[in-house]
């Protein structure tokens, strides 16, 4: 299964995203100029996903703001990150991961998926 790419909708404002149920104000290791975060926790085993935004939604893109996070050890997932870039499969759980990461982020109703 391929790695699903989105970009946010096109009439997405920031005070919209304020506004959403499950965006939160905050910080985020995944760029300093985040302001708010979107999360899903153990959306696989021990791997989380954070989307954070900054308050310029002009720089928002799905590599830059998107962190798929290895919990136990507080670092990224790497194997998502060498099959995003290479389309290189490691395993079956990143394969699961996968799934789960292009489901959950399909269900944002402030994102729609890249065609390429």
């Amino acid at each position: 299964m391929k790695i699903k790419r989105f970009k946010l909708k096109d009439n997405i404002q920031f005070q919209d995203l304020r506004q959403h149920p499950g965006i939160n104000p905050g910080g985020s290791y995944i760029q300093k100029d985040a302001v708010l975060i979107d999360s899903k926790f153990a959306i696989h085993k021990s791997i989380d996903v954070e989307i954070g935004f900054p308050e310029d939604l002009t720089e928002w893109n799905d590599i830059d703001y998107v962190l798929v996070l290895d919990f136990d050890f507080g670092q990224p997932f790497y194997p998502f990150y060498r099959f995003l870039a290479t389309g290189e499969n490691e395993s079956r759980f990143v394969s699961e991961l996968v799934e789960r990461y292009n489901n959950w982020m399909s269900s944002r109703d402030y994102l729609e998926e890249i065609n390429n």
